[in-house]
């Protein structure tokens, strides 16, 4: 946790301050009495002052910071710096060199803790308020120091707390900068998907570099790099030509600069970009977080394509390619209202493995698979339930199912008459998919019963027993 948002910490520190502070003001009150007394002072205020400065260390750690928040610790150089005109006033050690040299050292240490405990340019607000107080003591006690050196010296004491807080910022700001990485590359673990990984990398981005167009583009077929992620108002291209360099590039786009942040995977290949368009100049130190990101982000592209590949295979039919029953079971899950669900069964496989053999059997299986899979319109699915038995789940039919089946049925079963099926569909209307499954079924059996190679739609669903309800509507007879 940051000093600025921790008050206890910065208490703490406070406490430190006060007690090393408090045993040299005590041992310096000791061995300057005489120097003290020749000028009119007296060394018990020291004491005083030293002894203030160990009690209230003693007493900060146990005060309740946490529940005051941070902007109560500021009190705290106030105290010190009331201690510190008491004793000055009291000792007159403002009208010795080595009791200014003291001053100047406290105050420069009440500085250096506003810088390493409060957010920047409070040791500049500050300023005005010690230079007050200090100026202040120094004339009542008649030391002989000018105001201009005085007010100098805190200037200078001020700076150097300020120099300390924009250092402790600039650490505060890389170290929430790693974090971004390493929050980001964290989560891309938790992506399965490239479209996620791809939106996670992009809001990671725009977090890290504080621009808020940002778009990712990853290898797609054909080797061009397509636009899956983007942020912000800009206008992204949907495709974006890459070259074949790997490093960060950076140049500027009109007003703007552009930084591309490759996403390079184990191998070295390029997996896709990430291409931040604003007009924020970024340094090294974040350009090489950037590159770091894009690394991380690569390694994971990878191994989402090797997990895509090995679910791919465990989701395909090793005989036909398309999908298995395992992959027609998920796809089931996914049905929505107006969806069609058909069920493809061979009418005579016993009679075609008599005449060609299993493998004149195996051969019409993949046929009547290939002219599935080319059939169905882009986001249907096909799949091999086992045997000779299909299923296809055509998306937002309704209405038109009727002529779906019948056409599907009619175009193969009119080129392939020794080898031809029959259909059964019914349309999902909401609920358990296994109902509208079973309907089709029905469906099905109705077709193969009124004399094979057609088609059947059930206008209703299926009763929990298994049962067809209402009709089934008969769609071709070849």
């Amino acid at each position: 946790m940051h000093w600025t948002s921790d008050p206890r910490r910065a208490a703490q520190y406070a406490a430190y301050a006060f007690a090393v502070v408090g045993v040299i003001t005590i041992l310096g009150a000791l061995g300057n009495r005489g120097v003290y007394e020749r000028v009119g002072g007296s060394t018990t205020w020291i004491l005083v002052a030293g002894g203030s400065a160990l009690l209230i260390a003693a007493f900060i750690p146990v005060l309740p910071w946490k529940r005051w928040g941070p902007r109560a610790t500021l009190s705290l150089p106030m105290f010190g710096l009331a201690v510190l005109a008491v004793s000055e006033m009291g000792s007159k050690s403002g009208r010795t060199g080595d009791g200014v040299m003291g001053t100047a050292t406290i105050i420069t240490l009440v500085f250096v803790w506003i810088g390493l405990t409060q957010p920047r340019w409070w040791s500049f607000i500050l300023t005005p308020v010690v230079a007050a107080v200090i100026v202040m003591v120094f004339s009542l006690e008649r030391a002989d120091v000018s105001v201009t050196t005085l007010v100098t010296g805190i200037a200078l004491s001020a700076i150097i707390g300020e120099l300390v807080a924009w250092v402790k910022h600039g650490d505060e700001v890389r170290s929430d900068e790693l974090g971004l990485v390493i929050d980001g590359t964290s989560g891309l673990r938790n992506d399965h998907d490239r479209g996620a990984a791809a939106r996670r990398l992009a809001e990671t981005v725009v977090s890290l570099l504080r621009i808020p167009n940002v778009g990712v583009y990853l290898d797609g077929p054909g080797g061009e790099y397509v636009l899956t992620a983007k942020t912000g108002p800009f206008s992204w291209p949907a495709t974006r030509a890459v070259e074949a360099d790997t490093g960060l590039s950076v140049s500027a786009i009109d007003a703007e600069v552009e930084l591309v942040i490759p996403l390079v995977g184990r191998a070295g290949g390029l997996r896709g970009v990430v291409v931040a368009s604003g007009r924020r100049r970024q340094d090294e130190f974040m350009l090489r977080l950037a590159q770091i990101l894009g690394e991380q982000a690569g390694y994971r592209l990878d191994d989402l394509d090797a997990l895509d590949a090995l679910t791919d295979e465990t989701r395909r039919d090793a005989l036909t390619s398309i999908g298995n029953r395992r992959h027609g079971d998920e796809v089931l899950k996914t049905l929505r209202p107006l969806d069609l669900v058909v069920v493809i069964d061979l009418d005579d496989l016993r009679g075609i493995n008599a005449a060609r053999g299993h493998q004149g059997g195996d051969t019409a299986i993949r046929s009547v698979a290939t002219y599935l899979s080319e059939a169905i319109r882009e986001g249907d699915a096909v799949a091999r339930m086992g045997g000779d038995e299909f299923v296809i789940v055509m998306r937002d039919v309704g209405p038109e199912a009727f002529g779906l089946i019948e056409r599907l049925a009619r175009d193969w079963n009119d080129a392939h008459p020794d080898a031809s099926f029959s259909a059964g569909a019914a349309v999902f209307g909401g609920g358990d998919p296994e109902v509208t499954l079973r309907a089709a079924d029905a469906a099905l059996f109705d077709a193969k019963r009124e004399g094979r190679a057609r088609a059947s739609l059930s206008t209703a669903s299926v009763s929990d027993d298994g049962d067809a309800g209402g009709s089934i509507r008969d769609a071709s007879g070849f």
